[in-house]
C-alpha cells in the first residue's frame, strides 16, 4: 500500500518544497496534505506539512499529534515544526496548467503552499486530466500508524447496502462546542429537521441513506425511525477505536457511496475528492424559505420525548433564524430566536443577537434586560472573570472581532447612551479579552462595577475597577 518513495535527492527545484499547514479539522488537513503530495510528486519536488495537535475539546475532534497519526519515518522526513505562509507562493487562482504551476515554483519563494480546495477545482483538467487520480494516489500512499491503517482497510472492505447515499450530519464543536457561540460555520451542519426530510426523500428515490455523524443519539434515532443505515454499524470498529480511527474510516466509507449529501464540511469534501462521488449541499436542494419551513414546521423538534439533544434543537432553531431574516417578519424572527435560546440558554451569542435586535428596534429597556439575563445565565460572581463561561464565549482575536464587528458596533452605539450599564459591562469584557485593558476600564466605569458593593467587583481584576 505504501510503496511510494517520499525521499527525493535529485529535485530539479533544489531546496524548494511544497507545503501544507492547515490547523483546522481532519478533512481540511488531509485535503491540503494530499494536495501537497500530489503537486510535489508532479513537480518532482519534496513536500513538508505542519500538523499540530488541537489541545482543547478532544472529544469533539479527531486530530492527534503527527507521530500518533503517521509512521515515524514519514514524520521525521516531512513534518515541519512551523510553516510561515508568507514565505511560500500560494495557489490562489483556479485552473493552473503545468506551465503555470512550474512558473509559480520558480517564483522567489521557498516553494508552494497548498490550500485545502480540491485539486480538481484548482488545476486545469483539460491540460492535465489526471489530477483527481493523483490526489487519490497521494491519499493511498499516506503511511498511517498501524491502528489507523487498520481502520482505513476496514472501511475499504466493508459491505455497503444497495444504492448507498452518504448523509453526513456534522455536529462536534459547531453544535456542541465553542463554535456554536459564533455564526460562521453553520453551513457545515445539516440540521436535524432537514436531515429527516432528506432521509425520507432518499428512501422514496429507492436509495439507502447511510448516516455518518458524531452525535450517535440523533443518528441512531433517525436510522431506527426511517430504516436508514448507520456507518458506525457497517464499519463495526473495535470498541477501543480512537476518534481518529473512526473519522478516517468514515471518510473512506463515505467516499464509496453513490453520492454524498452534506454541508460544506471539509470532512465530506475530503470524501468527495477521493472517488469524485457527487457532493450535494442541502442548500442547493432547498431554498432558504423552504429550509425555514422544514425546521419551523417539524413535528417533533419541540417534543421532549424525541431523543434528540437540546443543543441539536437549539442549533436547528438558530439556523432557521439566520435563514429567516429576509422571509419572516420581525416578531416571528424573535419567536424563532427565542426557541434557540430556550434550548441553549447559556449561549452568549444567541442572547447578544437578541439584544441587538431590541437595540435596532429602539427597545432599549428590553435590550438591557436581555444583557442582564445574559450575565445571570453565564457568570456567577463567585468565579473570576477570565474563568467565567461568559468570558470564554466572547469574541477574541482579530478574526473573531472582524466576524463580530457588526454586532459589537451595535453594542457600542447602544452603550454610549445613558443608563446602559450591562452593555458597558459586556463591552469591557470584550475589550479585556482583546488585551485592551485601558478600554476595558473605561467601559467598566459605566457598568455595574461603578458600584463598589456590586458582587462582580470581587471577580474582576483589581486594576480594571473604576477608581
Amino acid at each position: 500500500m505504501h510503496d511510494q518513495d517520499f525521499t527525493r535527492y535529485d529535485s530539479p527545484w533544489g531546496d524548494k518544497v511544497v507545503v501544507s499547514n492547515r490547523e483546522d479539522g481532519l478533512g481540511e488537513r488531509l485535503r491540503a496534505l494530499c494536495n501537497a503530495i500530489a503537486v510535489a510528486d508532479f513537480l518532482g519536488a519534496d513536500f513538508k506539512f505542519e500538523w499540530e495537535a488541537i489541545p482543547f475539546h478532544p472529544e469533539l475532534h479527531a486530530i492527534q499529534p503527527a507521530e500518533d497519526t503517521f509512521e515515524a519515518a514519514f514524520v521525521r522526513d516531512h513534518h515541519a515544526a512551523k510553516v510561515v505562509s508568507e514565505e511560500y507562493a500560494a495557489l490562489v487562482f483556479p485552473r493552473y496548467t503545468p506551465a503555470k504551476l512550474c512558473a509559480l515554483m520558480e517564483a522567489p519563494y521557498k516553494g508552494i503552499i497548498m490550500q485545502q480546495t480540491g485539486l480538481h477545482h484548482i488545476m486545469d483538467l483539460s491540460a492535465q486530466p489526471d489530477w483527481p487520480q493523483r490526489f487519490r494516489r497521494a491519499f493511498d500512499s499516506l503511511p498511517f500508524v498501524a491502528p489507523v491503517e487498520a481502520a482505513r482497510q476496514r472501511a475499504l472492505m466493508a459491505a455497503l447496502p444497495p444504492h448507498p447515499v452518504a448523509l453526513h450530519l456534522r455536529a462536534g464543536d459547531i453544535v456542541f462546542g465553542e463554535h456554536r457561540f459564533r455564526g460562521r460555520f453553520g453551513a457545515k451542519v445539516v440540521t436535524y429537521p432537514v436531515a429527516k426530510r432528506l432521509i425520507v426523500d432518499l428512501m422514496h428515490e429507492g436509495k439507502t441513506p447511510v448516516i455518518f455523524g458524531q452525535d450517535l443519539v440523533t443518528c441512531r434515532f433517525l436510522a431506527e425511525r426511517y430504516g436508514a443505515k448507520l456507518a458506525v454499524d457497517i464499519l463495526d470498529l473495535p470498541e477501543d477505536a480512537t476518534a481518529l480511527q473512526a473519522a478516517l474510516a468514515d471518510i473512506v466509507l463515505m467516499s464509496r457511496c453513490e453520492r454524498i449529501v452534506a454541508g460544506n464540511s471539509g470532512f465530506a469534501l475530503m470524501a468527495e475528492a477521493l472517488d469524485m462521488a457527487p457532493h450535494i449541499d442541502p442548500e442547493t436542494v432547498f431554498t432558504p424559505a423552504e429550509t425555514v419551513d422544514i425546521i419551523v414546521n417539524d413535528d417533533d423538534i419541540d417534543d421532549p420525548a424525541t431523543p434528540v439533544p437540546d443543543l441539536q434543537r437549539a442549533f436547528a432553531w438558530f439556523a432557521a433564524y439566520r435563514l429567516a431574516a429576509e422571509v419572516k417578519p420581525p416578531e416571528e424572527l424573535l419567536a424563532i430566536l427565542a426557541k434557540a435560546i430556550r434550548y441553549d440558554r447559556r449561549n452568549a451569542h444567541y442572547r447578544m443577537v437578541r439584544a441587538a435586535i431590541f437595540m435596532n428596534q429602539n427597545r432599549g429597556r428590553s435590550a438591557e434586560q436581555e444583557l442582564e439575563r445574559l450575565f445571570e445565565a453565564t457568570w456567577r460572581p463567585t468565579q473570576a472573570m477570565a474563568d467565567s463561561p461568559l468570558y470564554r464565549m466572547l469574541p477574541k482575536g482579530a478574526g473573531r472581532m472582524e466576524e463580530a464587528a457588526e454586532l459589537v458596533a451595535t453594542l457600542k452605539a447602544f452603550a454610549a447612551r445613558a443608563g446602559r450599564p450591562w452593555a458597558n459591562f459586556l463591552l469591557g469584557m470584550i475589550a479585556y479579552g482583546n488585551r485592551d485593558a485601558k478600554g476595558a476600564k473605561a467601559w467598566f466605569a459605566r457598568s455595574p462595577l461603578a458600584d463598589a458593593k456590586n458582587a462582580y467587583c470581587r471577580a474582576v481584576p483589581e486594576g480594571l475597577l473604576p477608581n
